[in-house]
């Protein structure tokens, strides 16, 4: 119950941030390979933090945007941190029943 009270936080903060009208939603993710969470998309940039094998982050999306595998991904992590990881070290996250 507290995984799906924390995914709704999130969900409610993501929305909160999103303009009048702006069709999005949040998608859940993790990561494949430890990277670093960037605070920029470029590795010219800050780290602000390690993310591990297998940790979980969500995105803000368009409906229709894919996961490029080249390019660089804005996240925010369970805790509220927000930053950027290359795609290349992201999954799109798919419950199992």
């Amino acid at each position: 119950m507290a995984g799906v009270t924390r995914r709704a936080s999130l969900a409610v903060l993501w929305l909160a941030l999103t303009p009048l009208g702006a069709a999005a939603w949040m998608q859940e993710l993790f990561v494949e390979e430890e990277t670093l969470l960037l605070s920029g998309p470029g590795d010219e940039w800050r780290a602000v933090r390690v993310l591990r094998d297998n940790k979980h982050v969500w995105r803000h999306r368009a409906r229709r945007e894919r996961l490029v595998r080249n390019e660089w991904v804005k996240v925010v992590t369970r805790d509220g941190q927000k930053g950027w990881v290359p795609g290349s070290a992201l999954s799109i996250f798919c419950a199992r029943p």
